[in-house]
Protein backbone atom coordinates (compact mmCIF):
# COMPACT_ATOMS: atom_id res chain seq x y z
CA UNK A 1 0.00 0.00 0.00
CA UNK A 2 1.87 3.26 -0.77
CA UNK A 3 2.21 6.01 1.00
CA UNK A 4 -0.23 8.48 1.21
CA UNK A 5 1.80 12.28 0.93
CA UNK A 6 0.09 15.27 1.76
CA UNK A 7 1.07 18.69 0.30
CA UNK A 8 0.30 21.73 1.23
CA UNK A 9 1.75 24.47 -0.93
CA UNK A 10 -0.46 27.15 -2.20
CA UNK A 11 1.81 27.52 -5.30
CA UNK A 12 -0.14 25.61 -8.36
CA UNK A 13 3.27 25.19 -10.78
CA UNK A 14 5.50 23.89 -6.97
CA UNK A 15 2.29 21.25 -5.98
CA UNK A 16 2.52 19.99 -10.26
CA UNK A 17 6.33 19.53 -9.69
CA UNK A 18 5.99 18.14 -6.72
CA UNK A 19 2.81 15.59 -6.94
CA UNK A 20 4.78 14.16 -9.94
CA UNK A 21 7.95 13.94 -8.02
CA UNK A 22 6.52 12.15 -5.55
CA UNK A 23 4.30 9.80 -7.43
CA UNK A 24 6.73 8.67 -9.52
CA UNK A 25 8.77 8.09 -6.54
CA UNK A 26 5.75 5.34 -5.19
CA UNK A 27 3.74 8.02 -3.68
CA UNK A 28 0.04 8.66 -2.96
CA UNK A 29 -0.19 12.28 -2.99
CA UNK A 30 -3.07 14.63 -1.73
CA UNK A 31 -2.74 18.40 -2.26
CA UNK A 32 -4.32 21.03 -0.55
CA UNK A 33 -3.74 24.95 -1.61
CA UNK A 34 -4.12 26.27 1.66
CA UNK A 35 -3.69 25.95 5.28
CA UNK A 36 -7.38 25.42 6.38
CA UNK A 37 -7.71 23.08 3.39
CA UNK A 38 -4.87 21.06 4.39
CA UNK A 39 -6.16 20.95 8.29
CA UNK A 40 -9.62 20.13 7.29
CA UNK A 41 -8.11 16.90 5.00
CA UNK A 42 -5.97 15.81 7.78
CA UNK A 43 -8.79 15.60 10.13
CA UNK A 44 -10.77 13.82 8.12
CA UNK A 45 -8.60 11.46 6.24
CA UNK A 46 -5.23 11.53 8.24
CA UNK A 47 -2.12 11.22 6.07
CA UNK A 48 0.92 9.11 6.28
CA UNK A 49 2.90 12.20 6.43
CA UNK A 50 2.71 15.76 5.68
CA UNK A 51 4.91 17.72 3.17
CA UNK A 52 4.04 21.64 3.49
CA UNK A 53 5.57 24.70 2.81
CA UNK A 54 6.01 27.59 5.45
CA UNK A 55 4.59 30.56 2.68
CA UNK A 56 0.85 30.34 2.59
CA UNK A 57 -1.72 32.87 2.85
CA UNK A 58 -3.41 33.58 5.63
CA UNK A 59 -2.05 30.89 8.13
CA UNK A 60 1.39 30.28 7.48
CA UNK A 61 3.01 26.30 7.79
CA UNK A 62 4.13 26.76 11.36
CA UNK A 63 0.74 27.61 12.18
CA UNK A 64 -1.20 24.28 10.21
CA UNK A 65 2.05 22.18 11.82
CA UNK A 66 1.26 23.60 15.21
CA UNK A 67 -2.32 23.33 14.82
CA UNK A 68 -1.72 19.10 13.46
CA UNK A 69 0.58 19.02 16.58
CA UNK A 70 -2.27 20.15 18.69
CA UNK A 71 -4.76 17.53 17.73
CA UNK A 72 -4.18 14.24 19.90
CA UNK A 73 -4.78 12.06 16.75
CA UNK A 74 -1.82 13.43 14.88
CA UNK A 75 0.49 14.23 17.55
CA UNK A 76 3.09 12.14 15.74
CA UNK A 77 2.36 12.76 12.36
CA UNK A 78 5.36 13.12 10.81
CA UNK A 79 5.44 16.67 9.12
CA UNK A 80 8.48 17.61 6.85
CA UNK A 81 8.59 21.54 6.40
CA UNK A 82 9.61 23.09 2.90
CA UNK A 83 10.74 26.39 2.44
CA UNK A 84 12.73 28.94 0.72
CA UNK A 85 12.12 31.54 2.82
CA UNK A 86 15.38 32.86 5.32
CA UNK A 87 14.04 32.51 8.19
CA UNK A 88 14.11 34.41 11.78
CA UNK A 89 15.73 32.61 14.64
CA UNK A 90 12.12 32.57 16.44
CA UNK A 91 10.38 31.34 13.35
CA UNK A 92 13.15 28.46 12.99
CA UNK A 93 12.71 27.38 16.48
CA UNK A 94 8.95 27.07 15.88
CA UNK A 95 9.58 25.05 12.57
CA UNK A 96 11.83 22.77 14.40
CA UNK A 97 9.50 22.12 17.30
CA UNK A 98 6.12 21.62 15.12
CA UNK A 99 7.82 19.59 12.80
CA UNK A 100 9.97 16.24 11.82
CA UNK A 101 12.41 17.98 9.28
CA UNK A 102 12.72 21.46 7.37
CA UNK A 103 14.15 21.14 3.95
CA UNK A 104 15.23 24.09 1.43
CA UNK A 105 12.40 24.12 -1.27
CA UNK A 106 13.69 23.20 -4.80
CA UNK A 107 15.49 19.75 -4.33
CA UNK A 108 13.98 16.74 -5.20
CA UNK A 109 16.57 14.62 -3.71
CA UNK A 110 17.08 16.54 -0.43
CA UNK A 111 12.99 16.09 -0.17
CA UNK A 112 12.78 12.25 -1.18
CA UNK A 113 15.41 11.52 1.30
CA UNK A 114 13.45 13.61 3.85
CA UNK A 115 10.21 11.83 3.68
CA UNK A 116 11.76 8.54 3.52
CA UNK A 117 13.47 9.53 7.10
CA UNK A 118 10.38 10.65 8.04
CA UNK A 119 8.01 7.52 7.52
CA UNK A 120 10.62 5.43 8.84
CA UNK A 121 10.24 1.80 8.39
CA UNK A 122 6.79 2.32 6.63
CA UNK A 123 9.08 3.19 3.45
CA UNK A 124 11.03 0.53 3.14
CA UNK A 125 7.73 -1.78 2.54
CA UNK A 126 5.55 0.86 0.31
CA UNK A 127 8.21 2.14 -1.79
CA UNK A 128 10.13 -0.91 -2.39
CA UNK A 129 13.55 -0.04 -1.06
Amino acid sequence: MPIRVLLIDDDLHTRIILEEVLTNAGYEVECAKSGEEGVMIARNDPPDVVLIDYMLPRIDGIRVAESLRRDPDMHELPIVAMTAADLSHTDRERWKAATSVIVPKGSPAVLLEALRQAVGDKASGALGH
